[in-house]
Formats: structure tokens, C-alpha cells, sequence
């Protein structure tokens, strides 16, 4: 009776005290409705402040641009392009003899190791904020055959005088007016919508700058220019004659594009009559140059999202598990895109651009049935030796004419590939797939990776930074992991780091 009491009176209090619990309920859920709008409202003027700071950045920016513009152009030799190294390659690839069917565990030395920091990306420029106006007219911009709408200011028929500093200063502040805004905003969207790194980005501008002025226009290089510094970029002007050019800085080397070094920094020639050295051997360079801008990134973090239009299937498989048979289609204009995309000395870009999204939808889920449920050790010597057999050899001279890494998409379109392209797609594949650290292997005039497994497994590894990364290479045919060339058993080699892996 006397717990019955207690819990009778316990029932009387917790009812009486439901009324104020219920109110503080009421209070508590009105101060947080009342703090959600505050952050709103106080987003909203960050957001409007970020707008007046950017644009009263861009108006001092232009400024000073054009001030600069306006000073005299100093001439400027322009130096020939940088050749990539040449390394004899060997013309048939090695098979697996019988008598080294079992690999040996052996500690192999290494030389010096590449390390290159992922690409970061860049905060873009706040965005513009255009309303629809009459006085604005749609043009369409064929881009690697997506048709992209972009909008620039009506009848807008001023033309560049001549290229003398005063009016090419006097054609910029006209472009700083505002009147090409909906422009700059039409490119910083299709930026983020198609996916563009800093190339694919440069020619959209350059695209859409001919759309409007005309292909090799004077003013559609300084339209270009504008557009690239209002986007972040660091770029310059510079003429030959009564031709305007455009120069670039890129963050790692970039072969057979000719330059001009300047301030220690090299600027890439963009344009294509200048880069086939069409009499232009000494450029006048403006002297206008943001120093707060970006310097633009030859690497790829993502595969631009074009138009799909497919090349016909193609199967591959593998060798010593033939029953990896994978039917694959490649973007026919993503192959155009990379053809045009510049050589560059940054291995490890190759890898971390991934393949594309229609590449994967095809070839992931078949590989992933075959790897399902095996070890790590099992599912890599699946993929090395799908990669192995997958492809004919063939070196780049012979294919090409010249040397000429592939994007991993790349090796499913051309009918050959050679030991630097089956590396890079290995790579993309164990990273991706199974995500274990790769590094590649660069010996004289051969390319191979190494794979870090959760644990030891028997064949010859290197260690770097206190871990070990076994030896798999995708050109030599037939051998598992661990197993290493015989040629390049006391070859050194250079270690690539590629660095974050991707989780797809």
C-alpha cells in the first residue's frame, strides 16, 4: 500500500508538472525557430557582403589591370618547348618463362621518390547573380560537341582599334563595365555543371569568347583573358605585330609548349599559330598580371561530363582467369578532349583522374563480380592479369609518333597501349576497386606500379615511409604479384606517390 501510495503521489506531481514541461517545450522550440532564422538572416548578409567585397575587388582589380595594360609591352624571346624524356622503350613485352612461375620475397632498392601534392580545389569567385534582361541575348557554344547556351549583352559591336597599349587598356575597361557579367557568370556555372578542370576550363572561355568575336580574334583573346582573371586565374597578354596571344602558368611542366619565362615562372603560349612557330619568335608581354591569382593545375581531378556519344562496344579479358570478360563503350568526344590535353611531367595526374562515369557503369560491376569475396592479394592478381591480357602492346612511336601517355578511358578506345598506360589503369583499378595504396615504379624506359596489402604477401617489394609495397606489373605477361621483370631485377627504380585514393 505504501509503494502504491508513493506511486500514486509520484503520477499526481508528474501530471501537475506536465503543463510547465509542455511550456518549456513551447519556449525552447521558439528560441530554436528563433535562432534558425537569425543564422538565416545572418548568412544572407554574409552572402551579400562576400558579393560587395568581391566586386569592389573586381573593380579595383580592373583598375590596376588596365593601368598596367597601359604601360609599354617589354619584348620577349619566345623559348622553344620542352621535349619529355626520351627512353628507349622495348618493342615486345616479356612473358612469364615457366621456370619463375613461383615468386621470390625480396627486399628491392628504389631511388628517389616524386611526391606531388593533390590538387586542391580552388574556392570560386563569389557567385554573380544576373536577372533576366531584355537586353541580353543567348549564343550557343558548341563544346566537344555539347551544346552549351551562354549570354552576352546585345548588339555589342565595339571592336579593338589596334593592339597599341592604350587601346587595348581602353577595350578592357569596356569589358569591366559590367556588360559581359552575364557572361563571366554563364562560364563559372557550366565550370561547376560539366565538371571542367583548369584546361577544359580555359577552352570553354576561349570557345566562348569565339562564339562572340570570331575564331583567332583579337578580341576574343582579350574577352578569354577576362574572362580567366575574373575566374582566379593568373594568365597574360601578349602581341606579336597586330596579333594578341595568350599566356599561361601551369603547375607542372608542360612538355612541347613553347614559353617565355618571366619572373622565374614559365607562361605558356595558348595560342595554336604561335605554338607552330609561325614566325612568332619575339612577343611584346604586357606587363598587367594579378598577383593574388591562382596559378592554373594541369591535373585532372574528375572527367569533364560531356555529351555521351558512344564509340562502338569493345570486349577485353583476361588471361590466366579468362572468365573476366568485360563489353565496354568510351565518349567519343572525351577522347577528343584528352587528345588536346597538354604532356605534362606529372605522372600521378594520369591516375587520379579516374575513368568516366560511363566507363565505369560498364566495367566496375563486372569486375567487381569476379573479385567478390577473395582476398586482397586474390583480387589484385585478378586485375593485373586482366590488365595484362585486356590489350595488344604496342609503344607509343609506333602507335602515335611520338610518346604520349593514355588517360585511363583512353586505353578502351585506341586498339594498343604500352607499359605507362596498363600502370595507370592498374592503379585507377586497385585503388578504386579495392582500395589499396599504389605507387608507381619508374624504371629507364619502363613503368610498373607496387601495391601496399593490409598485410605481407610473399614476392619482391620496396619500403617506403616504414611500408611495404609489393611489385605488380601490368606488362609483364603472366606474372602474379611480386613478381618483377628479370631486366629490371637490379634497376632501381624512381617512386611516383599518387597520393589520396579516391572512394568510389
Amino acid at each position: 500500500m505504501k509503494q502504491l501510495a508513493q506511486a500514486s503521489l509520484f503520477f499526481l506531481l508528474l501530471v501537475g508538472a506536465l503543463p510547465s514541461m509542455q511550456a518549456q517545450r513551447d519556449s525552447s522550440a521558439t528560441t530554436v525557430r528563433q535562432q534558425m532564422r537569425q543564422m538565416r538572416r545572418d548568412f544572407e548578409r554574409y552572402k551579400q557582403d562576400a558579393k560587395r567585397d568581391y566586386a569592389s575587388y573586381r573593380d579595383s582589380l580592373n583598375a590596376d589591370y588596365a593601368a598596367f595594360i597601359e604601360k609599354q609591352w617589354q619584348e620577349m624571346r619566345v623559348m622553344e618547348g620542352i621535349k619529355p624524356p626520351q627512353e628507349p622503350k622495348p618493342h615486345t613485352v616479356p612473358h612469364l618463362a615457366p621456370s619463375d612461375s613461383d615468386p621470390q620475397t625480396r627486399n628491392l632498392p628504389h631511388g628517389d621518390v616524386q611526391s606531388v601534392a593533390p590538387t586542391e580545389e580552388q574556392p570560386l569567385p563569389p557567385e554573380i547573380t544576373i536577372q533576366a534582361d531584355e537586353n541580353l541575348q543567348e549564343e550557343e557554344v558548341n563544346f566537344y560537341a555539347t551544346k552549351v547556351v551562354v549570354r552576352k549583352a546585345r548588339n555589342i559591336t565595339a571592336r579593338l582599334l589596334s593592339t597599341a597599349e592604350n587601346e587595348v587598356a581602353k577595350y578592357w575597361r569596356a569589358l569591366s563595365t559590367g556588360q559581359y557579367d552575364a557572361l563571366l557568370s554563364d562560364c563559372l556555372r557550366q565550370r561547376k555543371r560539366l565538371s571542367l578542370c583548369d584546361w577544359a576550363y580555359f577552352q570553354f572561355c576561349g570557345a566562348a569568347a569565339e562564339k562572340i568575336f570570331g575564331v583567332g580574334s583579337n578580341e576574343s583573346v582579350i574577352l578569354q583573358a577576362y574572362l580567366l582573371t575574373q575566374s582566379g586565374y593568373r594568365v597574360r597578354m601578349a602581341r606579336s605585330g597586330k596579333k594578341l596571344v595568350l599566356l599561361a602558368p601551369f603547375d607542372h611542366t608542360v612538355y612541347n609548349y613553347r614559353f617565355l619565362p618571366i619572373d622565374g615562372i614559365r607562361y605558356y603560349v595558348l595560342n595554336n599559330n604561335v605554338q607552330k612557330g609561325q614566325g612568332y619568335n619575339m612577343l611584346q608581354v604586357c606587363q598587367a598580371v594579378s598577383k593574388k591569382a591562382q596559378t592554373a593545375s594541369i591535373a585532372m581531378t574528375s572527367v569533364p561530363r560531356f555529351a555521351n556519344h558512344n564509340t562502338t562496344s569493345r570486349t577485353t579479358h583476361g588471361g590466366r582467369y579468362p572468365q573476366v570478360q568485360v563489353t565496354t563503350t568510351v565518349d567519343h568526344h572525351l577522347i577528343d578532349f584528352y587528345q588536346s590535353y597538354p604532356l605534362t611531367d606529372a605522372w600521378a595526374s594520369y591516375v587520379r583522374s579516374s575513368l568516366s562515369d560511363e566507363l565505369k557503369n560498364t566495367l566496375y560491376p563486372a569486375l567487381r563480380k569476379h573479385i567478390s569475396g577473395k582476398s586482397r592479394a586474390e583480387a589484385t592478381d585478378i586485375l593485373l592479369d586482366y590488365v595484362q591480357y585486356a590489350f595488344d602492346y604496342m609503344v607509343d612511336q609506333e602507335q602515335f609518333g611520338y610518346e604520349r601517355p593514355l588517360f585511363g578511358d583512353e586505353s578502351y578506345f585506341y586498339p594498343y597501349n604500352d607499359c605507362e598506360d596498363r600502370s595507370i589503369l592498374f592503379a585507377i583499378l586497385v585503388r578504386e576497386l579495392l582500395q589499396l595504396d599504389v605507387v608507381l615504379l619508374h624504371y629507364p624506359g619502363h613503368l610498373a606500379t607496387a601495391v601496399h596489402f593490409p598485410s605481407n604477401v610473399k614476392g619482391d617489394y620496396v619500403m617506403l615511409d616504414g611500408r611495404r609495397y609489393t611489385v605488380c606489373d601490368p606488362t609483364y605477361i603472366g606474372a602474379s604479384i611480386g613478381q618483377t621483370m628479370p631486366q629490371y631485377e637490379n634497376t632501381p627504380p624512381k617512386i611516383v606517390k599518387i597520393g589520396v585514393m579516391d572512394k568510389n
